[in-house]
């Protein structure tokens, strides 16, 4: 164990003890250093042509505390400072706040499959939402569970009225919360794909490129099914809407129907990502709109915003192939012109 900060009560300032005159309070930090060539490394949502390196500790879907470096150790951060009001306040019973419980089920992209023992986490969630969509409406939350203490949080929850849309499609909740879920991780695995196939072809004109967050579904104590995802915050715009309909214009813009664009040819014309839209490059809440709207078995594929071959042929009766388009040697669709 290291000593390496003294501290009074105007703050953790102090190097030796003769930095501290008249004595009335001090603290001590003690920290035991972390073992060497301890590796925290996540796996990618695609199969690399790189062999994986092996790490003695692999980081899964959940989030990991973040770790960053100072001269003396491997974190930076100080001891919350505590005024003695606040000491003293430590002696009463302190309140519990209104919090709500949630298991989280984590899916494994690489093996396809939901994991069946979830973890549960405390998240203090606000009570009015600050956004509703078709199907859901979401809202801030904090946890104080380890692992998930440190971020906003976005749960997003059904209304009445979704519900009853879901369930008209021989879905439930949960169902639906799922392929919510793996549509998402879809939508991500896609966005890697294209960084990857730019830095592999050494695309530099291409500039940034658009990234998705990581996404839970939960239930809560009261047996409701909710996804859970990290706060983004900045401006919200939605670059091409489900039916295909593109929003605006610009660069991102222009970048969002490469993107779709590149979707629809890596998965052979098969489905889409559709509604993209986000803060900047950071996107969430993606639509995937497949060439057939049925399964195999007769299911009902990804989910309800799922407009099928009509948006696919809606989009591309609109989308122009721009200079993204023909970086990523996509096949250039015609031209429109007036007549057409």
């Amino acid at each position: 164990m290291v000593c390496d900060i003294l501290a009074g009560e105007r703050g953790p300032s102090c190097k030796n003890m003769n930095q501290i005159p008249d004595i009335k309070v001090f603290y001590l930090r003690f920290v035991k250093p972390e073992a060497p060539n301890e590796i925290d490394e996540e796996t990618d949502d695609h199969e690399s042509t790189q062999p994986p390196k092996r790490a003695k500790r692999r980081a899964m879907s959940f989030p990991s505390p973040k770790k960053s470096s100072s001269k003396h150790n491997n974190s930076s951060k100080y001891p919350k400072s505590l005024s003695v009001k606040d000491m003293l306040h430590l002696g009463k019973a302190l309140p519990k706040k209104e919090s709500t419980i949630i298991s989280i089920f984590q899916f494994n992209f690489k093996h396809m499959r939901w994991s069946s023992v979830p973890i549960k986490a405390e998240f203090m969630i606000e009570e009015l939402p600050f956004a509703t969509g078709g199907f859901r409406e979401a809202l801030k939350a904090t946890s104080i569970t380890a692992g998930f203490e440190e971020t906003t949080w976005v749960v997003k929850k059904y209304p009445t009225t979704a519900v009853d849309v879901i369930r008209e499609t021989n879905e439930t909740e949960q169902t639906h919360a799922q392929k919510s879920v793996q549509m998402h991780y879809l939508a991500k695995n896609f966005a890697s794909q294209l960084n990857e196939k730019i830095v592999k072809d050494g695309i530099t004109d291409f500039g940034e490129t658009f990234s998705y967050k990581k996404v839970f579904m939960g239930k809560t104590d009261d047996g409701e099914y909710v996804t859970i995802e990290e706060y983004i915050d900045g401006d919200f715009v939605k670059y091409i809407n489900n039916d295909g309909d593109i929003c605006e214009d610009g660069d991102i813009c222009d970048k969002a129907q490469a993107f779709a664009h590149f979707t629809y040819e890596k998965s052979e014309g098969k489905l889409i990502v559709l509604d993209i839209q986000g803060a900047g490059y950071n996107l969430y809440d993606p639509e995937i709109a497949s060439l057939h709207l049925l399964g195999d078995e007769g299911n009902y594929m990804f989910c309800t915003g799922n407009l099928s071959e009509t948006a696919i042929t809606s989009f591309f009766g609109i989308h122009e192939c721009n200079k993204f388009c023909r970086l990523l040697c996509l096949k250039l669709r015609p031209k429109k012109t007036n007549a057409q």
